[in-house]
């Protein structure tokens, strides 16, 4: 991935699959150590989508919707993708219920 080498930009990359409401407040804390986040949602019910769209009022904050569960791989590389696109050196992962 040495064409993804664009400078010292950092992103975090949060999988998510039906969080609960303390998701946000794992979100804040990772805001405190980088400035934009990516949350590729693997299909969450609509009960737990209302979490992660408190989360998107937040700013640098991106999501992907999968409409079902492609599994934390598939996740992992859509999040990978998404980073390399827009020129992220380096990415962080976390799950919903990563708190750092």
């Amino acid at each position: 991935m040495d064409e993804c080498k664009m400078g010292e930009k950092i992103t975090a990359i949060v999988i998510t699959y039906n969080p609960a409401e303390y998701f946000i407040r794992n979100i804040l804390e990772i805001r405190e150590q980088v400035k934009v986040i990516l949350i590729v949602d693997n299909g969450s019910s609509e009960q737990s989508l209302k979490f992660i769209k408190q989360a998107s009022d937040l700013p640098d904050i991106n999501i992907i919707f999968n409409k079902k569960n492609l599994g934390i791989a598939t996740a992992l590389n859509q999040g990978f993708s998404w980073a390399c696109a827009n020129k992220f050196s380096y990415a962080i992962t976390f799950d919903q219920d990563s708190y750092p």
